[in-house]
């Protein structure tokens, strides 16, 4: 299974995309603002819908035919921006892709805090689209609880599995519930049998922050080939209005049972606490047994938090049963 990164380019009547080299991006040393994440209140509920639906054009890009086609529909392009997730999912063993959005509507339950996601099982030629997965828990005023943002999603497949119709689709995003300060808080997860767009059958867990289980903004999310799904998160504490790095990482493994997704979440030690952390990261090679993890930080608290960066690594050899301690990969001197 592979990992295509897509830069998608959102507008008011579908997204368009085109697939680029696989690459890990260290965006620049600078504490997330949890004010800028959010999607400003609309005035009413309506959409504006073009009128005529954009044709899939091919364009040479780097002497490679690239095509670019409309998928989907989105209420706005906020999730797009701020670090690059795992939006855009292909599986060659399926020939099947899949993109992982939010919605059209209003700023209610029936709005564009709920997920979805476009399938293509022909390799991106045609799609099923707006595939609806994930729902709030209740309305507003202004925004719904657990309002569903900056969605990621893949395929789970069973290894050796070349049938989509034994395949799931699974979704992984932050919610706003408002209990790590501010509005953040909260993670939503669940899955659908890959094909089954309409109508669809997901699951849906909601976990919300709670004692040491401190959620932001996860940017790491990944399916290894052995058909295992990961996320993890840097613990950052909001509660006193600025960032606050606890020292941990929440990170969640899951698998298909019953045909749902589960998880099993834990605590890691990583940077110490007080210090800066984001950009988060995750692989596995194609045995599912070793791993990376990645973030750049900073791991000296005599320095002032996101004052500069480096990345830092932990690797598993076991599967993700057990992780090493955090070494840091010396990028451009002393200082990072």
């Amino acid at each position: 299974m592979k990992k295509l990164l897509l830069f998608v380019l959102a507008i008011g009547f579908g997204f368009t995309s085109f697939s680029q080299a696989n690459k890990v991006v260290f965006m620049g040393a600078k504490a997330p603002e949890a004010a800028v994440m959010e999607m400003p209140p609309q005035q009413n509920s309506s959409t504006i819908i073009a009128s005529e639906v954009p044709t899939t054009k091919t364009e040479i890009l780097n002497g490679r035919a690239t095509s670019f086609v409309p998928i989907g529909q989105s209420g706005n392009a906020y999730g797009f921006y701020n670090n690059s997730r795992t939006y855009v999912w292909a599986d060659p063993n399926l020939n099947s892709v899949v993109f992982t959005h939010r919605m059209t509507g209003g700023v209610e339950v029936e709005g564009n805090s709920r997920l979805a996601y476009d399938l293509s099982t022909d390799g991106g030629t045609s799609w099923t689209t707006n595939a609806h997965v994930y729902s709030p828990l209740g309305p507003g005023p202004q925004y719904p609880d657990a309002a569903g943002r900056y969605p990621q999603g893949g395929i789970i497949n069973p290894e050796g599995n070349t049938d989509p119709a034994n395949a799931h689709y699974t979704y992984f995003a932050a919610t706003l519930d408002g209990t790590n300060g501010g509005s953040w808080g909260g993670y939503c997860y669940g899955s659908n049998p890959l094909i089954e767009t309409d109508p669809t059958n997901p699951s849906q867990v909601n976990l919300t922050t709670e004692g040491d289980y401190i959620r932001y903004v996860p940017d790491a999310f990944t399916v290894a080939q052995n058909g295992v799904a990961w996320y993890y998160d840097g613990s950052v504490d909001w509660s006193s209005g600025a960032s606050d790095y606890t020292g941990n990482i929440i990170l969640g493994r899951g698998e298909i049972v019953d045909d749902e997704v589960v998880y099993e979440e834990r605590l890691i030690e990583f940077l110490d606490p007080g210090n800066s952390i984001n950009d988060y990261k995750i692989a596995f090679a194609p045995d599912g047994q070793t791993g990376y993890i990645v973030a750049s930080g900073t791991n000296d608290v005599g320095v002032a938090a996101y004052s500069y960066s480096a990345p830092y690594i932990l690797k598993t050899t076991d599967g993700g049963e057990a992780w090493s301690d955090a070494t840091l990969v010396q990028l451009g001197g002393v200082d990072g």
